[in-house]
């Protein structure tokens, strides 16, 4: 593949106004016999919609009926894959909405069990508590016994 060459521009001579030639690839698609595509005159407006109106004659009435069939065709396929979307939508959006309340309920068993766990806690403080009360009066019963006894040998011998 050749390319055709340009001098590159004077930096000198930036202030003139001509633009910039690319150098265009010549190859086995493109010779130097076939214009550019800047180089091709653009069809008039008229003429292009002259084109459109051929090409829709070409395509005939039999073909145009079997397009408008397959249209519609996919028009009801199209219907139906929205409806079973917008269904699975709202199946997934119940879904999330289940999973949500669910997600709720269970916070609210974590925060009811965090209060069992320490109501526990204070239930097993309570009962050692107890259990040391219980200890103490032992105790102060046996000392009270004790020190009525000691009274009453006291009295027996002070009398």
């Amino acid at each position: 593949m050749s390319f055709s060459t340009c001098s590159p521009p004077d930096p000198q001579s930036s202030t003139t106004a001509t633009p910039q030639v690319l150098p265009v690839p010549i190859g086995p698609l493109r010779n130097s016999s076939t214009p550019a595509r800047e180089e091709q005159p653009r069809p008039s407006f008229w003429r292009r919609i002259k084109m459109r109106k051929r090409s829709a004659d070409a395509i005939g009435p039999g073909n145009a009926e079997e397009a408008n069939a397959k249209l519609a065709t996919l028009g009801k396929q199209l219907d139906l894959l929205d409806a079973n979307l917008r269904a699975q939508f709202e199946s997934l959006k119940g879904r999330l909405e289940e999973v949500w309340e669910s997600e709720e309920q269970l916070s609210h068993l974590a925060d009811i069990q965090e209060k069992l766990d320490r109501l526990a806690r204070n239930q097993s403080n309570l009962s050692q508590s107890v259990a040391g009360l219980r200890r103490t009066l032992a105790w102060l019963a046996v000392l009270a016994v004790v020190a009525v006894g000691g009274a009453g040998v006291a009295l027996k011998l002070v009398f």
